[in-house]
Protein backbone atom coordinates (compact mmCIF):
# COMPACT_ATOMS: atom_id res chain seq x y z
CA UNK A 1 0.00 0.00 0.00
CA UNK A 2 2.77 2.39 0.61
CA UNK A 3 4.39 1.68 -2.11
CA UNK A 4 1.54 2.75 -4.43
CA UNK A 5 1.28 6.11 -2.71
CA UNK A 6 4.87 6.02 -3.64
CA UNK A 7 4.68 6.01 -6.78
CA UNK A 8 1.37 7.98 -7.25
CA UNK A 9 3.05 11.04 -5.65
CA UNK A 10 6.26 10.42 -8.18
CA UNK A 11 3.80 10.58 -11.13
CA UNK A 12 2.01 13.39 -9.96
CA UNK A 13 5.45 14.94 -9.52
CA UNK A 14 5.88 14.23 -13.04
CA UNK A 15 2.98 15.41 -14.36
CA UNK A 16 2.03 18.30 -12.74
CA UNK A 17 4.96 20.49 -13.79
CA UNK A 18 4.41 19.37 -17.39
CA UNK A 19 1.02 21.13 -17.05
CA UNK A 20 2.33 24.16 -16.05
CA UNK A 21 3.64 26.31 -19.09
CA UNK A 22 5.78 29.28 -17.66
CA UNK A 23 7.14 31.80 -20.42
CA UNK A 24 9.99 33.25 -19.92
CA UNK A 25 11.97 35.73 -21.75
CA UNK A 26 15.50 34.87 -22.67
CA UNK A 27 15.88 38.51 -22.13
CA UNK A 28 13.89 41.40 -20.47
CA UNK A 29 12.60 43.82 -23.01
CA UNK A 30 14.68 47.15 -22.42
CA UNK A 31 12.69 50.24 -23.56
CA UNK A 32 14.77 53.14 -23.92
CA UNK A 33 12.71 55.85 -23.14
CA UNK A 34 13.47 59.18 -24.58
CA UNK A 35 16.10 61.59 -21.68
CA UNK A 36 14.25 64.59 -21.50
CA UNK A 37 16.18 67.83 -22.63
CA UNK A 38 16.11 70.22 -20.05
CA UNK A 39 17.14 73.63 -21.79
CA UNK A 40 19.19 75.79 -19.75
CA UNK A 41 18.57 79.61 -19.93
CA UNK A 42 21.17 81.33 -22.41
CA UNK A 43 23.25 83.57 -20.70
CA UNK A 44 22.64 87.36 -21.24
CA UNK A 45 25.91 88.76 -23.06
CA UNK A 46 27.10 91.81 -20.84
CA UNK A 47 26.41 94.64 -23.23
CA UNK A 48 29.36 97.33 -22.71
CA UNK A 49 27.93 100.93 -23.43
CA UNK A 50 30.66 103.29 -24.73
CA UNK A 51 30.47 106.66 -22.78
CA UNK A 52 31.53 109.19 -25.44
CA UNK A 53 32.13 113.05 -23.66
CA UNK A 54 31.94 116.01 -25.83
CA UNK A 55 32.50 119.34 -24.58
CA UNK A 56 31.49 122.91 -25.80
CA UNK A 57 35.02 124.38 -26.09
CA UNK A 58 37.08 123.49 -29.21
CA UNK A 59 40.70 123.78 -28.95
CA UNK A 60 41.57 126.87 -30.67
CA UNK A 61 43.41 126.17 -34.02
CA UNK A 62 47.12 127.32 -33.87
CA UNK A 63 48.52 128.60 -36.94
CA UNK A 64 52.12 128.65 -37.86
CA UNK A 65 54.49 131.45 -36.78
CA UNK A 66 53.48 134.73 -38.64
CA UNK A 67 50.47 133.06 -40.74
CA UNK A 68 47.18 134.81 -39.93
CA UNK A 69 44.03 133.74 -41.40
CA UNK A 70 41.79 136.64 -42.44
CA UNK A 71 38.16 136.06 -42.56
CA UNK A 72 35.51 137.68 -45.18
CA UNK A 73 33.52 140.09 -42.93
CA UNK A 74 35.59 140.11 -39.97
CA UNK A 75 38.68 142.63 -39.13
CA UNK A 76 42.21 140.78 -38.54
CA UNK A 77 44.87 142.37 -36.27
CA UNK A 78 48.11 141.20 -37.48
CA UNK A 79 51.83 142.86 -37.33
CA UNK A 80 50.17 145.52 -35.26
CA UNK A 81 47.97 145.98 -38.55
CA UNK A 82 44.11 146.18 -39.09
CA UNK A 83 43.39 144.22 -42.48
CA UNK A 84 39.76 143.24 -43.74
CA UNK A 85 38.94 142.09 -46.92
CA UNK A 86 37.09 144.27 -49.16
CA UNK A 87 36.71 142.05 -52.54
CA UNK A 88 36.89 138.50 -53.66
CA UNK A 89 37.14 137.22 -56.91
CA UNK A 90 37.41 133.61 -58.50
CA UNK A 91 40.73 134.16 -59.77
CA UNK A 92 42.10 134.47 -56.97
CA UNK A 93 42.73 138.63 -56.80
CA UNK A 94 42.04 140.02 -53.35
CA UNK A 95 41.40 143.43 -52.82
CA UNK A 96 41.87 144.23 -48.97
CA UNK A 97 42.28 147.42 -46.71
CA UNK A 98 45.64 147.62 -44.58
CA UNK A 99 45.13 150.53 -41.65
CA UNK A 100 42.42 152.03 -43.84
CA UNK A 101 44.45 152.11 -47.16
CA UNK A 102 43.45 149.99 -50.21
CA UNK A 103 46.07 146.97 -51.32
CA UNK A 104 45.84 144.25 -53.63
CA UNK A 105 47.39 141.29 -54.27
CA UNK A 106 47.32 137.72 -56.51
CA UNK A 107 48.10 134.60 -56.60
CA UNK A 108 48.95 132.41 -54.02
CA UNK A 109 52.89 131.92 -53.07
CA UNK A 110 53.44 135.06 -54.87
CA UNK A 111 54.62 137.67 -52.50
CA UNK A 112 54.24 141.65 -52.25
CA UNK A 113 55.44 144.12 -50.00
CA UNK A 114 52.99 146.47 -48.62
CA UNK A 115 54.99 148.95 -45.93
CA UNK A 116 57.63 147.20 -44.15
CA UNK A 117 56.33 143.50 -44.55
CA UNK A 118 55.99 140.85 -46.86
CA UNK A 119 52.42 139.61 -47.70
CA UNK A 120 51.94 136.12 -49.40
CA UNK A 121 48.74 134.24 -49.65
CA UNK A 122 49.21 131.02 -48.49
CA UNK A 123 45.66 130.16 -48.61
CA UNK A 124 42.81 131.21 -50.83
CA UNK A 125 38.86 130.07 -50.24
CA UNK A 126 36.28 132.00 -52.25
CA UNK A 127 32.83 130.86 -51.23
CA UNK A 128 31.19 134.34 -52.46
CA UNK A 129 30.38 137.18 -49.94
CA UNK A 130 30.12 135.51 -46.72
CA UNK A 131 31.90 134.21 -43.84
CA UNK A 132 32.70 130.42 -45.53
CA UNK A 133 35.77 133.13 -47.64
CA UNK A 134 39.15 133.61 -45.98
CA UNK A 135 42.33 134.15 -46.76
CA UNK A 136 45.74 132.22 -45.14
CA UNK A 137 48.18 135.46 -44.89
CA UNK A 138 52.13 134.83 -43.89
CA UNK A 139 53.01 137.91 -42.99
CA UNK A 140 56.96 138.79 -42.36
CA UNK A 141 59.32 141.71 -41.40
CA UNK A 142 61.15 143.01 -44.50
CA UNK A 143 64.63 143.72 -43.75
CA UNK A 144 66.74 145.80 -46.23
CA UNK A 145 70.45 145.50 -46.10
CA UNK A 146 72.22 149.09 -46.09
CA UNK A 147 72.40 149.37 -49.35
CA UNK A 148 69.43 147.99 -50.47
CA UNK A 149 66.25 150.17 -51.53
CA UNK A 150 62.92 149.53 -52.98
CA UNK A 151 62.48 151.29 -56.42
CA UNK A 152 58.81 151.45 -57.85
CA UNK A 153 58.61 151.59 -61.76
CA UNK A 154 58.82 154.97 -63.43
CA UNK A 155 59.85 156.48 -60.27
CA UNK A 156 63.47 158.09 -60.02
CA UNK A 157 65.57 158.42 -56.92
CA UNK A 158 68.73 160.83 -56.19
CA UNK A 159 71.97 159.45 -54.58
CA UNK A 160 75.61 158.98 -55.10
CA UNK A 161 75.43 161.83 -57.64
CA UNK A 162 73.27 159.94 -59.67
CA UNK A 163 69.64 160.10 -60.92
CA UNK A 164 67.85 156.59 -61.02
CA UNK A 165 64.97 155.15 -62.51
CA UNK A 166 63.67 151.89 -62.14
CA UNK A 167 62.06 151.25 -65.68
CA UNK A 168 60.64 147.68 -65.75
CA UNK A 169 59.97 144.20 -63.52
CA UNK A 170 59.75 141.38 -66.01
CA UNK A 171 58.13 137.70 -65.07
CA UNK A 172 61.17 136.32 -66.15
CA UNK A 173 62.63 138.34 -63.00
CA UNK A 174 65.03 140.72 -65.07
CA UNK A 175 64.71 144.48 -64.30
CA UNK A 176 65.41 147.96 -66.29
CA UNK A 177 67.63 150.39 -64.93
CA UNK A 178 68.09 154.05 -66.21
CA UNK A 179 70.84 156.10 -64.34
CA UNK A 180 72.00 159.19 -65.26
CA UNK A 181 74.49 161.96 -64.20
CA UNK A 182 72.44 164.44 -61.30
CA UNK A 183 71.63 167.16 -63.25
CA UNK A 184 72.39 166.18 -66.72
CA UNK A 185 71.14 164.07 -69.92
CA UNK A 186 74.11 161.86 -70.16
CA UNK A 187 72.36 158.30 -68.95
CA UNK A 188 72.87 154.78 -69.23
CA UNK A 189 70.18 151.99 -69.10
CA UNK A 190 70.86 148.41 -69.00
CA UNK A 191 68.60 146.17 -69.77
CA UNK A 192 69.29 142.71 -68.73
CA UNK A 193 69.98 142.60 -64.78
CA UNK A 194 69.04 139.26 -63.57
CA UNK A 195 67.67 138.59 -60.35
CA UNK A 196 71.04 137.58 -58.38
CA UNK A 197 73.56 139.50 -60.55
CA UNK A 198 74.77 143.30 -60.68
CA UNK A 199 75.79 145.93 -63.69
CA UNK A 200 78.00 149.13 -63.52
CA UNK A 201 75.89 152.16 -64.63
CA UNK A 202 77.53 155.58 -65.03
CA UNK A 203 80.36 154.60 -62.32
CA UNK A 204 77.69 153.01 -59.77
CA UNK A 205 76.69 149.00 -59.42
CA UNK A 206 73.07 148.33 -58.96
CA UNK A 207 72.12 145.18 -57.91
CA UNK A 208 68.55 143.06 -59.15
CA UNK A 209 67.98 141.57 -55.47
CA UNK A 210 64.25 141.03 -55.91
CA UNK A 211 61.81 141.73 -58.17
CA UNK A 212 58.50 141.97 -58.22
CA UNK A 213 55.75 142.24 -61.08
CA UNK A 214 52.62 140.63 -60.71
CA UNK A 215 49.93 143.51 -59.97
CA UNK A 216 52.70 146.30 -60.05
CA UNK A 217 56.41 146.41 -60.58
CA UNK A 218 58.89 147.39 -58.29
CA UNK A 219 62.23 146.18 -57.02
CA UNK A 220 64.18 145.85 -54.31
CA UNK A 221 67.64 146.96 -55.90
CA UNK A 222 71.31 147.39 -54.56
CA UNK A 223 72.95 150.66 -54.84
CA UNK A 224 76.78 150.99 -54.19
Amino acid sequence: MKIKIILALILLLIIVPSCINVQVDDEDEIINEPEEIVEEPEEEEEIVEAIIIITDEEEEETLPENQYNLVYGEILTAQEMNLAIIDMTSNTKLTFSLDGVEKKIQDTKVKEIFGDYYFKMIEYNYKGENSESYVLFEITPLTLADNEYILENDKTVTMLGKEITFEEARSDKYIKVTVCDEGTVFCESYVNIAKGEEAVLRGITIGNVEPFYTLEQYGIVSIY
